[in-house]
C-alpha cells in the first residue's frame, strides 16, 4: 500500500468513515488540532513516523524522540 494511502487511512479518512461526533481528521478552522510533525518525510517510508517527532493533540505539543519506546501503544 503506497504511504499516502496508509496517511489517509489512519487519518481524515477514517474519521469520515467512522463518523466521529467530533471534528478530527482535517487541519481546518473548527476541527480539534491534532496532528504529527515531523522533520522526516513519512512519504519516503512510513516507519519515518516512529522517528523523533512533535505531537500536537488538542493543543498541546509533546516532543517525541527517536528512541521513545512505544511498545504496548
Amino acid at each position: 500500500m503506497p504511504a499516502m494511502a496508509v496517511i489517509r487511512s489512519a487519518t481524515g479518512r477514517s474519521a469520515s468513515t467512522l463518523e466521529f461526533p467530533e471534528r478530527i481528521g482535517r487541519i481546518s478552522p473548527g476541527y480539534r488540532s491534532r496532528f504529527i510533525l515531523t522533520k522526516h518525510d513519512p512519504l519516503a517510508s512510513v516507519a519515518n513516523l516512529h522517528r523523533g517527532k512533535t505531537i500536537v493533540f488538542d493543543g498541546a505539543a509533546v516532543e517525541c524522540p527517536d528512541d521513545l519506546n512505544t511498545d504496548g501503544l
